[in-house]
């Protein structure tokens, strides 16, 4: 009896410690719904396991120079204080530009013409809490259908 309860009280500490549960399926449908009236082209999934001092992570996302994408963003099972920017290129380029930035906690977009050969999606993640040590978010791109006005 005492080990069951041993194994419950470790299971739900780390069950709580988890913060938001990560169900990346469930995240990617939340942003594919957000597309229309772009097409989907890719998904990504970042997990992160905290750690005691802030940290950034990037997640290249290819893209076409001179299309038109739109890039949804779902954080929803990020910490609080997550920061998420999008640019052209990654952080050793002096001349990098940066296209959207939000520090929402949830489902955000926007839409971009892509000038070079990908979207460098960067998050900068807060140190781990008591509480939370763990998380995960999740990016898809679209682009722009172009026939579509066209009956083509």
């Amino acid at each position: 009896m005492k080990k069951v309860l041993t194994s419950i009280l470790v299971f739900g500490a780390a069950t709580l410690g988890m913060g938001q549960s990560c169900n990346i399926r469930a995240m990617g449908d939340s942003c594919k719904k957000e597309m229309k009236p772009f097409l989907y082209s890719a998904q990504s999934a970042l997990h992160v396991a905290l750690k005691s001092e802030s940290q950034v992570k990037d997640v290249d996302v290819p893209a076409f120079g001179g299309e038109k994408y739109r890039v949804v963003i779902n954080t929803s099972s990020m910490p609080e204080g997550t920061e998420v920017g999008v640019y052209d290129a990654d952080a050793t380029h002096k001349k990098r530009k940066q296209y959207f930035t939000t520090q929402d906690i949830g489902i955000s977009n926007f839409d971009t013409d892509a000038k070079s050969g990908k979207l460098v999606i960067e998050y900068t993640i807060p140190a781990a809490s008591k509480s939370v040590f763990n998380g995960c978010a999740v990016v898809v791109i679209g682009y722009e259908n172009k026939f579509a006005d066209n009956g083509k």
